[in-house]
């Protein structure tokens, strides 16, 4: 008799609607050889477990009693084997085992001269500034918020105290609970900071780490490998968050790095005496083209031009009015 046909007599005769022949039938199945042959109908080791312990029980009780109970040991034995086939092949999954899902990642960029504001599964905003990337989870499901960032991003991040909000740029870890603050990790500069709005943030490399409070900044040296901390404006920070370009006192290298990634252009030098050139000026919303007829008229002896290839090339001397 195979599996289907034993399954059947098992609900016609928990129906009762079983013929006197199938029931003859069912009464032939003694207990003892249904437990000799359980390999043929369970395969999960602890089920054949809880099924033997049954038939067994059974089987101990069938050769104690009378030849009167025989019959009814059997048929409670062959249910009891029935009711194990239900809950084992009916209800697969409650017998495995629950893996966690696996991490679905999400990675946003921005172009030159583009920026994208975001808002992660826990609810934290982040606004991503111009050459940069982000790559976090859909989900947060571990017991930490981790995402990578590769530019400049503001996070305003939801407070969470039992995951801390971690973001991993190259060599430096910045940990939070829930705080706002500014991350500037661009690839091609010496250093990458993190400068505080408000609450409190943990900055970390291979060699320290630094706790920083609202108006301090710390800075990763990518050569030394440690992390320093100061007091900033940290107004001036985020002004680019609303569209100014602010310069303080800042060499005309670093004035080039914010325009090629503000307005997606390239920038030359004719010499490299006017890369050490300094600018201190704030543009608000401006045009590119706006912005450099500013320069050249704040430095008399400088000039630019545009050649074929759409690159800008200040050339000249670095004079103040």
């Amino acid at each position: 008799m195979n599996e289907k046909k034993l399954n059947q007599l098992f609900e016609d005769y928990l129906n009762g609607t079983i013929s006197p022949e199938d029931e003859r039938l069912l009464e032939s199945f003694d207990a003892k050889v249904l437990a000799e042959n359980l390999d043929k109908y369970t395969h999960a080791e602890r089920a054949k477990e809880r099924v033997s312990s049954k038939l067994n029980t059974a089987v101990g009780r069938s050769t104690k009693t009378r030849k009167l109970w025989a019959y009814t040991v059997r048929v409670a034995a062959a249910i009891s084997v029935f009711f194990a086939f239900k809950f084992i092949f009916l209800q697969p999954t409650s017998m495995g085992v629950v893996e966690e899902p696996a991490l679905v990642w999400v990675e946003r960029k921005t172009d030159w001269g583009e920026k994208l504001n975001l808002i992660l599964a826990d609810g934290t905003q982040i606004k991503l500034n111009s050459g940069s990337s982000i790559r976090f989870p859909k989900a947060f499901t571990a017991d930490e918020r981790r995402i990578e960032l590769s530019g400049e991003a503001f996070f305003d991040v939801a407070r969470d105290e039992s995951k801390p909000f971690i973001i991993q740029s190259d060599q430096v870890e910045t940990k939070v609970l829930g705080t706002s603050f500014n991350v500037q990790a661009y690839e091609d500069q010496r250093h990458i900071s993190v400068s505080v709005l408000t609450g409190r943030v943990e900055v970390a490399s291979l060699e320290n780490k630094v706790f920083l409070s609202p108006h301090e900044q710390g800075v990763y040296h990518r050569s030394k490998g440690n992390v320093t901390k100061g007091r900033v404006d940290i107004e001036k920070i985020l002004l680019w968050k609303d569209g100014i370009i602010h310069f303080e006192d800042a060499t005309f290298g670093e004035v080039k790095s914010v325009l090629e990634r503000w307005y997606g252009v390239n920038i030359s030098f004719a010499s490299k005496e006017l890369a050490q050139c300094h600018l201190t000026a704030t543009y608000a919303n401006e045009s590119l083209e706006t912005i450099l007829g500013s320069i050249v008229y704040a430095k008399k002896g400088m000039q630019y031009r545009m050649d074929d290839q759409k690159t800008i090339i200040f050339s000249g001397k670095c004079t103040d009015n």
